[in-house]
C-alpha cells in the first residue's frame, strides 16, 4: 500500500477497498472504483436537552459514551469550589435516564477521570474537607458495580482533568498551572513527559498515547497541546476562544469541545476538531463550565456535557447531548 503526502496534513492512501474503520477527515484513493474518497461530516451537529442530572454539581468527573455514561463526584454541597465539599455520588446514564449506583470511597472535586461506564477511574483532586483546600493523592477504579482504591498519584493537585481507559489513563497539569503528566496502568501511576506549557483546568481528549490538551487557566488561554505518547507539543491550531474548564470528548483527530469559563463569564460555544483545524459548531442552549464529559467517546459523532457551573455562584443539573449524525464516506469530485 503506497502513501502520498495529502491534504489536511494527512496521507492519502492508495487502497483496493475502503478502510473498515476510517477516522473523520481521513482521505484515500480506491483503485477498484477509481475514486477519491473521504470520511467527513455531511451536515451540522446539534445540541439537544437530555435528562437532568439528579444533583447540581461543578468540578465533576465523567466517563463513558452517550448511551452508557457516568457522572462522578464534584462540588455539590456548598458554594462553588473551594468552599464546597466533594460528593461521593456516582450516577449512571442509559441514554434516557440517570440512576444512582455505588458511591466512591471519598468525595472529591476538580479531579481527573476517564474510562467507560463499566470500567472507569478517578484520581487526585480536592476533598474540600476540611475546607477550603484538602488535596488528596488517592485514586480509585470502577468495576461497573463498585469503586476500589488503587495506587496513590505522585503529585496531588486539583484543577486537573484526564482521559483514557481504565488500564491506560492520563492526566496532566492542574495545581497552579503546573506541567506534570501522570500515566495510569489500572493500579499504579508513573510520571510522564511534562506539558509544553503548564496549565490548570486544561481539558484533555483522546487516549493515553494520542491525546489533545486544550485551553486552561486562569488566566484563560486558547493554546492547544498534542501528546504522542512520548512528548507534548504546542500546536499552531489555537482554539477559537480562550477558556478553561472546557468539556471535551472524542479522539485526537475527531472531537468536540464545548462550554468553559473565559475569566469573566461562562460560555456555551462549541467547536469541532478534525485533527488539523477547529470549526465553529452550534452553541449549547445554556452556558456552563467544569461539567462532566463522556470522554470514552471515540469521535465527534455523539457525547454529553453534564451539569457544571453556570453562574457565580450557581451550579446546574442540565445535561446536553451532542449529535453529529451525518459522518460517513463521501466521494470527492474534482472539476
Amino acid at each position: 500500500m503506497t502513501a502520498y503526502t495529502g491534504i489536511q496534513g494527512q496521507n492519502i492512501l492508495i487502497v483496493s477497498s475502503d478502510p473498515a474503520n476510517p477516522t473523520e477527515g481521513q482521505i484515500w484513493y480506491n483503485t477498484t472504483s477509481n475514486t477519491l474518497k473521504a470520511y467527513l461530516n455531511t451536515g451540522t451537529g446539534v445540541w439537544t436537552s437530555a435528562a437532568n442530572l439528579p444533583y447540581s454539581a461543578g468540578d465533576m468527573g465523567g466517563a463513558g459514551i452517550t448511551s452508557a455514561a457516568l457522572a462522578i463526584g464534584g462540588d455539590a454541597n456548598g458554594p462553588p469550589a473551594p468552599a464546597g465539599l466533594g460528593t461521593t455520588n456516582t450516577i449512571a446514564f442509559n441514554g434516557t435516564a440517570w440512576t444512582s449506583v455505588a458511591a466512591s470511597n471519598i468525595g472529591r472535586w476538580a479531579f481527573a477521570s476517564g474510562g467507560s461506564q463499566t470500567a472507569a477511574w478517578q484520581a487526585t483532586g480536592n476533598r474540600g474537607n476540611p475546607a477550603p483546600v484538602s488535596l488528596t493523592d488517592s485514586s480509585e477504579s470502577w468495576s461497573g458495580s463498585s469503586w476500589t482504591t488503587q495506587g496513590n498519584v505522585n503529585t496531588q493537585r486539583d484543577g486537573i482533568l484526564g482521559t483514557g481507559i481504565s488500564t491506560a489513563g492520563i492526566m496532566a497539569g492542574g495545581g497552579s498551572n503546573t506541567s506534570p503528566t501522570e500515566l495510569f496502568n489500572g493500579s499504579s501511576w508513573t510520571n510522564g513527559p511534562s506539558l509544553a506549557t503548564g496549565r490548570r483546568y486544561m481539558t484533555i481528549f483522546g487516549i493515553q498515547t494520542a491525546c489533545i490538551g486544550l485551553g486552561g487557566g486562569p488566566p484563560a488561554t486558547n493554546q492547544v497541546q498534542s501528546y504522542n505518547g512520548s512528548s507534548w507539543t504546542s500546536l499552531p491550531a489555537t482554539y477559537p476562544v480562550s477558556a478553561y474548564t472546557i468539556c471535551s470528548f472524542g479522539s485526537q483527530t475527531s472531537a468536540v469541545a464545548s462550554g468553559g469559563y473565559n475569566g469573566s463569564n461562562y460560555i456555551g460555544t462549541s467547536n469541532i476538531w478534525n485533527g488539523t483545524v477547529w470549526t465553529s459548531s452550534p452553541s449549547m442552549a445554556s452556558a456552563r463550565g467544569a461539567g462532566g464529559s463522556t470522554n470514552f467517546a471515540t469521535d465527534s459523532s455523539s457525547g454529553l456535557n453534564i451539569a457544571g457551573y453556570n453562574t457565580s455562584p450557581g451550579r446546574t443539573t442540565a445535561t446536553e447531548q451532542w449529535t453529529y449524525p451525518a459522518i460517513g464516506t463521501q466521494t470527492i469530485t474534482v472539476s
